[in-house]
């Protein structure tokens, strides 16, 4: 690396250090505040302390109970899409395994025809080393007469 892309690099992690401190800091500081902004209201309510810790109670189970329903609604719809994804995942999976088959087919058919086409080449090739075969009997017999007469 050169010395510039270094330079570049040790930039980049500082500014990215500060920008973590800014962060932190300002979650530090809603954090603080929220507490003491529920301490001052708990403690300049217009209701007895009893009555505030029931409401407190009551609606910390309220909300819980609210989490746990919604936790149960998102947990059926992920399960559902999980499913709907599974289903989708074997129809693809189906496809391709078809896709495979016919190609299987296809390359065995053409292998066939390429095969049954040589074996017709060979079959013509046969013939035509018959047929020159045949001739050159022909002409064996024939030069086999000539000579065969010339010595008589």
């Amino acid at each position: 690396m050169a010395l510039r892309d270094l330079l570049l690099l040790s930039k980049e992690h500082r500014i990215r250090e500060k920008r973590k401190e800014a962060c932190k800091n300002m979650t530090i500081g809603a954090s603080v505040g929220l507490a003491v902004g529920t301490i001052v209201g708990v403690l300049f309510a217009p209701k007895a302390g009893k009555e505030t810790r029931e409401d407190i109670a009551n609606k910390a189970k309220e909300t819980a109970d609210k989490t746990k329903e919604q936790l149960e609604e998102t947990k059926a719809k992920l399960m559902q899409f999980v499913d709907e994804q599974k289903d989708k995942l074997a129809a693809i999976k189906e496809d391709k395994a078809a896709q495979l088959a016919g190609l299987k087919v296809e390359a065995l058919t053409e292998a066939a025809a390429t095969i049954e086409d040589v074996a017709y080449k060979v079959v013509d090739i046969a013939d035509k080393v018959d047929d020159v075969a045949d001739k050159i009997e022909e002409k064996a017999k024939k030069e086999a007469a000539k000579v065969a007469n010339k010595k008589a």
